[in-house]
């Protein structure tokens, strides 16, 4: 079983457009491809600050040539005991 990495939520814009840029398609194509806009692209590579984290990762999985992103994960952690019986 291979390992992945952690990556923060707002490098995944990064990893995205690194991905689409490694399989050689621009903006349109991909917009195509993926059947958003253009600028929904370009939001999701450009603006990290936005939630496009469904978008980011369609682009991940189709254009990085194997790799899927997975998540999010959180961490579940008491805080008050009288919620303790509830979740577990």
């Amino acid at each position: 079983m291979q390992h992945g990495h952690v990556v923060p939520e707002l490098e995944l814009a990064s990893l995205a457009k690194q991905a689409r840029l490694q399989a050689g398609v621009t903006q349109v194509e991909a917009a195509q491809q993926l059947d958003v806009t253009q600028a929904s692209i370009s939001h999701a590579e450009n603006s990290p600050e936005r939630y496009l984290t469904s978008l980011r990762l369609a682009m991940i999985s189709k254009f990085s040539g194997g790799y899927e992103a997975v998540g999010p994960f959180y961490v579940v952690k008491q805080k008050d005991d009288k919620l303790a019986d509830i979740f577990f």
